[in-house]
Formats: structure tokens, C-alpha cells, sequence
């Protein structure tokens, strides 16, 4: 999910510089979905209780 939203950021900077002003609007809109996907991600992650370990026998 991280390297999606890598490419999406390299695709608004080359869509920001090109004279396809129209794709622009399309890849900044899947660029903030994907962030908050994965900001919600990490929120269920960090809330998910720890596993106990195995203990050793």
C-alpha cells in the first residue's frame, strides 16, 4: 500500500508538470484515499491487543 501511494505522489508531480491539467484532479483524489485506507489501517493495527507469547516448555 505504501509504494501505491508513492507512485500515486510521483504521478501528481509529473501530472502537476505536464499540460494534462485534466488527470491532475483524478490522481490527487486516489492519493488521498489511499492515505487515509492506510491511516485507517494503522488505527486498526495499533488497536488490536497484543498476542500472548508462547511460553517455552
Amino acid at each position: 500500500m505504501r509504494s501505491e501511494i508513492v507512485q500515486l505522489e510521483l504521478d501528481l508531480i509529473q501530472a502537476a508538470n505536464s499540460k494534462a491539467k485534466w488527470n491532475l484532479h483524478e490522481i490527487a483524489h486516489e492519493l488521498r484515499r489511499q492515505k487515509a485506507r492506510l491511516e485507517r489501517l494503522e488505527e486498526c493495527l495499533a488497536a488490536m491487543p497484543t498476542g500472548k507469547a508462547a511460553s517455552a516448555a
